[in-house]
């Protein structure tokens, strides 16, 4: 596996992976802003000339970004794409000292992933998502001292 910057010609994988892992997944025009967005850090994991992963983190302001998304294709799971998508995300957001996200309250996989790389409980917004309709917790990390 490796993680290289995505491109427009891995839209279709990066689409479909979209809809496999969320119940009300991006439009594609959404996913395509991003990836032309200059300050948005759009990488893909590739593996066997296919995409199965891709992560979006967008700087927001001077020092602040938000994780937008990260999703993995079903079939590769639990072998630790995100984590490696995720490590690079970070090592990449140069300047960026704190990246906030959401998150299901229920996705415990994406939570443990998530504080593993120092990211902290910071509240919880009701009715976050839809279908269904459910809180997200919000999480912060910061990457210098106070």
């Amino acid at each position: 596996m490796i993680i290289i910057p995505a491109t427009e010609a891995h839209m279709p994988e990066i689409t479909a992976i979209e809809q496999e892992s969320f119940t009300s997944p991006w439009a594609p025009g959404l996913i395509l802003y991003e990836l032309n967005n200059p300050d948005t850090y759009f990488d893909v994991a590739v593996e066997n000339n296919a995409v199965i992963g891709f992560c979006i983190l967008r700087r927001i302001a001077e020092i602040e970004g938000d994780l937008l998304n990260i999703a993995v294709s079903p079939s590769v799971r639990g072998r630790g794409v995100a984590d490696a998508l995720l490590t690079s995300a970070l090592a990449h957001a140069v300047g960026i000292e704190e990246i906030y996200l959401e998150v299901r309250v229920s996705n415990s996989a994406a939570i443990s992933l998530y504080e593993k790389h120092g990211f902290r409980h910071l509240g919880r917004r009701k009715h976050y998502y839809d279908n269904p309709i459910e809180d997200a917790f919000t999480m912060c990390r910061v990457s210098r001292l106070r």
